[in-house]
């Protein structure tokens, strides 16, 4: 397979920093309906956010170390599969606590998603104009991301409720 230009791939680089961001942006304003439909409080209802982070803090240097001795795709594969595993089966969750649980996991696929656009920028760009252009331009892709997900998320999912009441479908 022939190598792509690193500005033929930057797109995809922006697409998985910005899938990450969702994480965070995305569910914000879902969440003082969401705690209704599971019945704890607007203040419980936090845990749900914040599971998400917490796994970024403590694994951040093990998700470079790995993606440094097996490879960037790996980790991006790998990633991206633990996002989309454990966002899936948070969406059928019907409790509180092990939504938490599921948003932790999803918080190992984020943080390998937001900690490999960087590196990667800096693999594929040689230092210069060209990095910051990269880097410019994956910035851009995250603050876009973080600025329009709140918006389209609960929109989307207005959209696809058809068939139901409340948050989740009965």
């Amino acid at each position: 397979m022939a190598d792509l230009s690193p500005r033929r791939l930057l797109p995809v680089v922006v697409a998985i920093t910005g899938l990450g961001v969702l994480t965070f942006a995305v569910i914000t304003p879902a969440l003082p309906d969401l705690a209704t439909e599971l019945g704890v409080s607007r203040a419980a209802i936090g845990f749900v956010q914040g599971a998400v982070a917490v796994p970024g803090i403590f694994l951040a240097v093990v998700i470079g170390y790995v993606a440094d001795r097996r490879g960037r795709r790996l980790v991006a594969v790998a990633s991206l599969a633990i996002f989309g595993v454990a966002g899936l089966a948070g969406f059928w969750v019907r409790s509180f606590w092990p939504l938490v649980l599921l948003r932790a996991v999803q918080g190992i696929g984020t943080s390998g998603m937001l900690s490999l656009g960087v590196v990667v920028v800096g693999d594929l760009f040689a230092p210069g104009k060209d990095r910051r252009w990269a880097l410019g331009i994956n910035s851009a892709g995250i603050t876009i991301t973080a600025m329009i997900s709140p918006i389209v998320g609960p929109t989307a999912a207005r959209s696809g409720r058809s068939c139901c009441s409340g948050w989740r479908c009965r």
